[in-house]
């Protein structure tokens, strides 16, 4: 068989394939009605994930009241009027939530976060939802957290409690404090990324006793210093990065004492004396910013 009737043959499985998947995937429209005004939410069904995108108007508790098994809800560039998180509930099935650039959110509060018994994952991005102090703090299932510019001065103690997160993300939100014992419920957490808050001072036992934590990102905040030997209980850390701070002088030694398990540091230029590089460079991957 030549080449070409070979790629000819291709096309048409291909084609056939794509065929059947169209199929299986409808596109849902979701109508209700609101102070005699008729109101349509276009809802993309494919396969098991939702997408909402660039709509507006209202989500009332039985919007998705016939929508079947459902793993992923994805809501991109929309505004509503009102929008009631019970309505997701309907999706006992529900695993992932994935919000960015929406308006018009509710609060979240820990019951309603505890109605997703399911979910393993949750993204918002861009978005002026706002939180109680404690909605995650039931949320056994939860494996990724993803916050990003969503407004949050302080993380307290009992924000977290017993979960089973792995990874947690909570960037560019203008956080200021975090509380001592904020993340020490986190006992399978294995990356922590803070980048981009306001953050200035780290208590001695915001860290303490994270023993599979590898992965920890402190970078554009407003940290002045950084007390490495309170890292020694981070026996898993391989990659930290503490660059855009305002630390004056890193003793890359003192790290390597209190973080043997350190293979890789990004620091500012300006933050490593010329002294400690040609010490250090062969037991410790340096990159400088």
């Amino acid at each position: 068989m030549t080449n070409l009737a070979v790629l000819f043959l291709l096309c048409i499985i291909l084609t056939t394939h794509a065929a059947e998947f169209n199929k299986s995937c409808p596109t849902l429209s979701i109508t209700h009605k609101k102070f005699k005004e008729e109101e349509i939410l276009d809802v993309y069904q494919y396969g098991q994930n939702i997408y909402i995108e660039n709509c507006s108007g209202v989500v009332h508790e039985e919007t998705f009241l016939d929508i079947p098994r459902i793993l992923r809800f994805m809501m991109y560039n929309s505004r509503f009027t009102s929008f009631d998180w019970t309505s997701l509930f309907r999706m006992s099935y529900l695993e992932s939530i994935d919000i960015l650039d929406v308006r018009g959110l509710p609060v979240l509060t820990n019951n309603i976060m505890l109605g997703f018994k399911s979910l393993k994952s949750f993204s918002i991005y861009d978005t002026d939802v706002t939180f109680q102090h404690d909605a995650f703090q039931r949320m056994k299932q939860l494996e990724y957290l993803s916050i990003s510019k969503v407004d949050v001065t302080i993380l307290g103690n009992g924000v977290f409690n017993g979960s089973r997160l792995k990874e947690l993300y909570w960037t560019d939100s203008g956080i200021i404090k975090i509380d001592k014992n904020c993340f020490t419920p986190l006992k399978n957490i294995q990356i922590i990324n803070l980048s981009g808050n306001k953050i200035e001072y780290l208590e001695p036992e915001t860290f303490s006793g994270l023993k599979n934590l590898e992965r920890l990102y402190l970078n554009r905040n407003n940290l002045a210093t950084i007390q490495f030997r309170h890292f020694a209980t981070l026996h898993s850390l391989t990659y930290l990065d503490v660059s855009k701070n305002k630390i004056p002088i890193v003793d890359v030694e003192e790290v390597w004492r209190n973080i043997p398990s350190l293979r890789k540091i990004i620091l500012d230029r300006r933050s490593l004396p010329e002294g400690s590089r040609k010490n250090s460079l062969d037991r410790l991957d340096i990159m400088l910013v």
